[in-house]
């Protein structure tokens, strides 16, 4: 994805594409969060000729997209995986966190946590690349 090499190299040729539309593939956003899917529209029509599609779904159960007339199913070759977080992490924040914190309900995100990687793998291609965030 051409706007990977932007962010990370800076690169002129990069820039230029990236800015004309010129050899991109396509971005699929989703989000649970109607707000935020909102939200990322509103950024996204900012880009010209952008390929971007944005999705409000939920990622457990995120449809697979197909080639309109070969029918096979598109594979990501990059995919940014950013999923609920249990909120252990955040336990050296404060006190406060710490008393309401309860190892149940950590666990019970660790699940769905595990269901949406698990449906970004399935989308990946052959020798892709997953970013796997909390």
């Amino acid at each position: 994805i051409v706007a990977v090499d932007r962010m990370f190299f800076n690169n002129t040729d990069s820039d230029r594409k990236f800015r004309s539309g010129e050899g991109l593939g396509m971005v699929l956003a989703n989000d649970e969060s109607r707000k935020r899917v909102l939200t990322a529209m509103r950024r996204y029509r900012k880009i010209p000729r952008s390929g971007i599609m944005v999705l409000n779904s939920d990622a457990r159960y995120l449809p697979s997209l197909r080639k309109r007339y070969k029918g096979f199913k598109i594979k990501f070759h990059k995919i940014l995986c950013d999923v609920p977080c249990s909120g252990d992490g955040t336990l050296r924040k404060g006190q406060k966190v710490w008393k309401q914190w309860v190892v149940k309900e950590g666990m019970s995100i660790h699940k769905l946590q595990v269901r949406i990687l698990v449906r970004a793998l399935q989308m990946l291609a052959i020798n892709g690349i997953c970013i796997y965030s909390t």
